[in-house]
């Protein structure tokens, strides 16, 4: 995207808070069932108080509207296909594929379906949103950058989220893309050791080397535009939560923890309130597009969330016949054209195609013998998301929330649960396929009886677990028969252990322990690992540093500088003849620390182990020039809005810079992708600790701030105390609320 700033343009950055909300004082709205009040506290966190449930809903999308509309409304064009009548014609071929997923019909399909009570949210949700945009006094500043307009909301819009969140924490995909690119260069054996890090993990399919030397078509753009656009978003996907019993707090009551890891942006990911009406009463953190609470707390029940690392993406080979023909199953089927208008910035419009099987769309060029399909469970699910989220904001127990998560889902999530009765559950939910004949971790012969999807995988769970703590990492679970059939891309367990190895420490666990915990930053992974790469290799200073690393991983670290730098260099040492330079940086775009090649067989790839780390070594030491080296230095917080790499005007628009610790395996996870330098890219997005004695006592923390707004005085007041691993209460009794006000809006009936 590029922006010539215009002295129109110019003028509105120069203004940029004339679009700030009306916090104080009396609106009179449409829509409203009766007067609601919205008490903003030193933070800016609304605490709503409506009569009805209707209204409660109503005021959470006017308040989302208030400080974070363009936020939500780029996440609406992303999802739903709308990018380039704001961001102009680089963005068709994009635009064109996620039109072509027909999902506005989908929704529109299903909405009869839906139930009433559900229907009622999302209707004052929207109708919320439309009213908060239409209170502003000039819409946010980057519309007007931009020279767009605010369309309104319907109930359809708060589905393109789930679209974008169902594709970007999916697993596997973008490995098996990769893998498929570079068909050429790796044969069954070697992939395995480029990509099979658990070795309890099933070998790869003995189909593969057949498969490998069938004439494709090239990748088409609309499935390009996709990749260029999403990619990104597949760097690290990591996050933790963890629940203990009674027994081990000192408050003889469950405690419960979340920090869910995601990229990002400024503004931050996730919006807080609190809110009351009708039998609703909830508090927490929220996606601005989207309803409810995905972490936080009502009067009853506590929920925090994971990624389950769930596989329910696959690559279907499929053979053509004739034209527009082809094999499924043994069976000649006829591809179905979808044509769709892309309205271009400046009011033109271009036609795009996306070809579709039965299986879902082709994201190959038509030619060559065989085309490649997108299989996304997307298709075939009847999403119930929306229902389980509305059913777990109105629990009244864990036995509650484990119900609501019976119903399937286009997103998968490990939920753990904790209530005020002493009870604490973790259930994964989220509609992973039965894979027949295939075991996901490459594309699948499709046009071949015998391979296919039968039904859905049945999740694990825990209810009050004898141990009385409960910890999830996006590891593999321990207890499931065939925890492969989920997915074969588990993150290593090292920080799940870690965070159990904490919990253990002590039975008389408190918010300020666990918050403790959370900032842990030493890294068990690379502590394993260095002794079995270095070997007897005999080692210059740089080598040095790892043996006599202690595995703490702060800003100040040499070590985790070190390691971080050794691992890329090593792994291009060891594969680079064999992929190419164009193929080593292709696979260092999808690998992470500690899910790559040096956890998998990386000694397949070299004829002289010692040499390759001696060399690897060698290089390090000359990429960091001259002590004294510092972690933090290189491993930055870099939080950018959208445009702030246009302009260095636009550079006030980003969160400020920051030294980071941690890595992809500290409990306090900082991801940093090999193809992008060392900055820290995926961390903790959210930080939330809920007391079930009094849940009104919970915290919270996030790097940026409650307004979505640049210069606002709520855009960045969290960041430092992040930053500084401070927690902030979360207020939830109307007594302490009434003390922490700070300003009152009331909302009355037009």
């Amino acid at each position: 995207m590029l922006l010539l700033l215009t002295s129109c343009m110019l003028t509105a950055i120069a203004n940029k808070q004339a679009s700030y909300p009306e916090s104080h004082g009396i609106l009179s709205v449409q829509g409203l069932d009766g007067e609601v009040r919205i008490l903003r506290d030193a933070l800016g966190v609304p605490h709503i108080r409506a009569t009805t449930e209707h209204d409660l809903w109503f005021a959470v999308g006017f308040v989302h509207a208030q400080d974070r509309l363009f936020q939500m409304d780029l996440m609406r064009r992303v999802g739903g296909g709308g990018m380039s009548e704001w961001m102009g014609p680089d963005f068709v071929p994009f635009d064109t594929f996620m039109l072509g997923l027909e999902m506005q019909r989908r929704y529109t399909e299903r909405l009869p379906r839906v139930d009433p009570d559900l229907l009622m949210v999302g209707e004052a949700y929207a109708d919320g949103i439309n009213a908060g945009a239409d209170s502003l006094p000039e819409l946010p500043v980057e519309y007007r950058v931009l020279g767009v307009d605010f369309e309104p909301w319907t109930i359809n819009d708060a589905m393109s989220s789930s679209v974008i969140n169902s594709w970007t924490l999916g697993e596997n995909a973008p490995k098996e893309v990769v893998t498929l690119l570079l068909r050429d260069r790796l044969d069954r054996e070697s992939t395995d050791a480029l990509w099979r890090w658990d070795p309890e993990s099933p070998p790869l399919d003995d189909y593969w080397d057949e498969l490998r030397s069938w004439d494709l078509g090239g990748i088409n753009a609309p499935f390009l535009g996709l990749v260029e656009v999403l990619w990104g978003v597949h760097d690290p996907t990591n996050s933790n939560n963890w629940a203990v019993s009674g027994e081990h707090t000192a408050s003889g009551a469950p405690l419960l923890a979340n920090d869910p890891h995601m990229l990002q942006f400024a503004p931050s990911v996730w919006y807080m309130f609190e809110g009351s009406g009708g039998d609703v009463h909830i508090a927490g953190g929220g996606l601005p597009g989207t309803p409810f609470v995905a972490s936080g707390h009502n009067e009853h029940v506590a929920w925090g969330l994971t990624n389950v690392m769930a596989d329910y993406v696959d690559v279907a080979v499929i053979e053509r016949v004739g034209e527009r023909g082809y094999l499924l199953d043994g069976e000649e089927k006829q591809l179905r054209e979808v044509t769709v208008d892309v309205e271009v910035k400046g009011g033109s419009i271009e036609q795009g195609t996306l070809w579709w099987t039965e299986l879902g769309p082709v994201i190959t060029e038509i030619s060559g013998t065989h085309l490649l399909a997108l299989r996304w469970h997307l298709f075939e699910v009847d999403d119930g998301t929306a229902d389980m989220w509305y059913a777990i904001q109105r629990a009244d127990s864990v036995d509650e929330v484990l119900e609501a998560e019976r119903h399937p889902s286009i997103i998968s999530q490990n939920l753990v649960s904790a209530d005020t009765y002493g009870n604490i559950a973790w259930q994964p939910f989220g509609s992973v396929p039965q894979r027949v004949g295939y075991t996901g971790r490459v594309p699948y012969p499709a046009s071949e009886p015998g391979y296919g999807w039968d039904g859905w995988v049945e999740m694990p769970g825990s209810l009050n677990p004898d141990s009385g703590r409960i910890a999830t990492a996006n590891s593999k679970p321990e207890d499931h028969p065939d925890p492969y059939a989920i997915t074969t891309s588990y993150l290593p367990p090292y920080r799940r252990d870690r965070i159990l190895e904490l919990l253990d420490a002590t039975d008389d666990h408190t918010p300020e322990t666990f918050a403790t915990i959370q900032q842990d930053e030493w890294d068990p992974h690379a502590l394993e690992s260095i002794p079995e790469l270095l070997g007897t290799t005999p080692l210059n200073r740089c080598g040095e540093v790892l043996r006599d690393w202690d595995g703490q991983s702060g800003v100040d670290s040499q070590g985790a500088l070190v390691w971080a730098v050794f691992q890329e260099e090593l792994i291009r040492e060891a594969i680079t003849d064999e992929l190419g330079q164009d193929g080593t940086d292709l696979y260092l775009a999808a690998a992470i620390s500690g899910r790559s090649v040096l956890d998998a067989d990386w000694e397949h790839f070299v004829e002289d182990r010692d040499a390759a780390v001696s060399v690897a070594l060698e290089r390090t030491c000359e990429i960091l020039g001259p002590e004294p080296w510092r972690w933090g230095e290189h491993h930055r917080l870099n939080i950018n809005h959208l445009f702030s790499e246009e302009s260095a005007l636009l550079d006030g628009w980003s969160m400020p810079h920051a030294e980071w610790g941690g890595s992809h395996h500290t409990v306090n996870q900082a991801g940093y992708s090999f193809s992008k330098d060392l900055k820290a890219t995926w961390i903790a997005s959210m930080r939330i600790i809920t007391p079930m004695d009094d849940v009104g006592a919970a915290t919270f923390s996030y790097p940026g701030g409650q307004s979505g707004m640049p210069g606002h005085p709520h855009y960045e007041d969290l960041f430092w105390p992040y930053v500084q691993g401070e927690m902030v209460p979360l207020w939830f009794w109307d007594e302490d609320i009434g003390e922490a006000a700070v300003e009152t809006l009331l909302l009355r009936p037009l």
